[in-house]
């Protein structure tokens, strides 16, 4: 019988459920529920509703369940999200609130700890980046706001682990997401205590950290009675959805990768570890991937700033679809203004226009009028943060970069993905759109025993999905482009940086 597999893919602004269906030589993919995710201000401090999430995760299993009956068998189901964002729990294992968002940080928790530890130190003990959503600026940031859930909190969950562990009750924290935290010692896979306690901060709430596509768990009885399921299993995944996007795309010397979306994470998979210190100066992430390679990536703007743009157009009752805004934006100026997509105050929700408009102000610049001229400038200035990404990847790995596959949501954007060809001077390679959802079912079926490594899934990746090429077409200078970029850039102060 055909083995089914649920993915649960959670985004910055919308979530799905994805059923594959395993046939033993190519993966089906078949949508099973679609939904918004969302976060709500109260007092000035933003939440997720985690509690919805759960809700969208038991209406997706209960369809997949019905879809699959008595034609497939429904195996398991596995979730990745975002990284950074998290929840608590008290000593009874009751949920202590709900998550709070990432963008809802000022930047406060992580000059405070990077004044008190140190970049370098941090950097060498967790291998991540530097953005001021990150887990442990955010707790740092609940402490100066004196929150009250740190000091009943008994068990800290990534947002991944925090939805399995409603559906098993069992406490863990998956590797591909724990190393997002700035939490966790990336080579010792444990918990940094020794910097949690010169901050002051919970040293004690952390669980045992697991990999990936190694094991599997038991949904709770009481919850396969109420969405009338068999016993299904929940499997820890790649459950950051960069990694699971990643274990989708079969890696060779020389391509780069980026999982587009709300965010842009761009980088390599190497076998030999990166140079460390430049990867530092670059502000680049590095971790294990998989039992034999290493990931460097960096995060920066992706469709964020666009989808707020979006959602003001249609807040002033403009409805325009993404083609719509695509096509207006191939029609507008070319290079009429560009933006440093690595500005925090683009990383924040609400009155997009009004920041990028003061931006333009301070650097000397007109506000592009129209929507297509507006999002003319958005698409151009991501375009030119890839181009100076794969220039910095190539020093951090040695390699010279040929080529660059993109995966994810954003991938389906054809004006940008020839945007960045140009940039970039190398090949796109557009697709699959689902790929954090392909990476997720490959991952259940490793636990499964349906293949052994991720170079058998990457096989079956490539035989079930197709792709689009985007060549560059060398008729633009986009190295003066890149002149003007960086130009401005530096004519504005440093503070704000992501």
């Amino acid at each position: 019988m055909v083995r089914s597999y649920l993915a649960m893919d959670y985004g910055g602004s919308s979530g799905r459920g994805i059923l594959g269906h395993y046939d033993g030589e190519k993966l089906i993919l078949e949508e099973v529920n679609r939904f918004p995710d969302f976060f709500v201000e109260i007092n000035g401090i933003c939440y997720w509703d985690t509690f919805m999430m759960l809700q969208n995760l038991k209406e997706s299993l209960k369809t997949a369940g019905q879809k699959c009956r008595n034609k497939t068998e429904l195996v398991s189901v596995g979730i990745d999200t975002w990284g950074t964002d998290y929840g608590l729990l008290d000593g009874q294992g009751n949920p202590i609130g709900t998550s709070v968002c990432e963008r809802n940080t000022q930047g406060a928790g992580r000059k405070a700890v990077t004044e008190k530890i140190g970049e370098k130190v941090l950097y060498e003990k967790t291998g991540t980046h530097f953005l001021d959503g990150n887990t442990l600026f955010q707790l740092y940031e609940r402490k100066l706001r004196e929150d009250s859930g740190l000091e009943y909190a008994g068990t800290l969950l990534m947002l991944p682990d925090l939805l399995g562990y409603f559906l098993t009750g069992e406490c863990f924290s998956e590797y591909s997401d724990a190393v997002t935290s700035m939490l966790l010692d990336v080579e010792s896979e444990t918990w940094n205590v020794d910097i949690l306690e010169k901050l002051g901060l919970p040293a004690d709430i952390y669980p045992k950290v697991i990999h990936g596509g190694e094991k599997s768990f038991s949904v709770k009885k009481e919850l396969l009675e109420e969405l009338h399921l068999k016993g299904i299993n929940y499997t820890p995944v790649l459950s950051h959805d960069t990694a699971s996007a990643i274990a989708a795309v079969p890696h060779v010397p020389g391509q780069a990768f980026c999982s587009s979306g709300t965010w842009s994470i761009m980088g390599v998979v190497t076998k030999e570890p990166p140079a460390k210190d430049r990867a530092r100066q670059y502000n680049f992430a590095s971790s294990k991937f998989g039992n034999s390679f290493y990931k460097t990536h960096r995060d920066f703007m992706g469709m964020w700033m666009i989808t707020q743009c979006k959602r003001e157009w249609e807040a002033e009752g403009r409805k325009y679809s993404w083609e719509e805004i695509t096509d207006a934006a191939a029609k507008a100026e070319e290079f009429a203004a560009v933006i440093d997509v690595d500005r925090s105050e683009f990383f924040n929700v609400g009155n997009m226009h009004g920041k990028i408009e003061r931006y333009l102000a301070r650097t000397g610049q007109r506000m592009p009028q129209g929507m297509g001229a507006l999002s003319r400038c958005i698409y151009e200035s991501l375009a030119l943060r890839y181009r100076r990404t794969a220039r910095q990847l190539q020093e951090i790995s040695g390699e010279k970069i040929t080529s660059l596959c993109i995966v994810g949501g954003g991938s389906r954007n054809r004006f940008l993905n020839q945007l960045i060809a140009d940039a970039v001077e190398v090949p796109v390679i557009a697709g699959p759109s689902e790929a954090a959802c392909i990476g997720n079912i490959l991952m259940q079926m490793k636990a499964d025993g349906q293949i052994q490594t991720l170079e058998e899934g990457w096989k079956i990746a490539e035989n079930s999905f197709e792709k689009e090429v985007f060549l560059p077409d060398g008729t633009q200078d986009w190295e003066s482009y890149d002149r003007k970029y960086q130009s401005i850039k530096e004519s504005v102060k440093e503070e704000g940086k992501l």
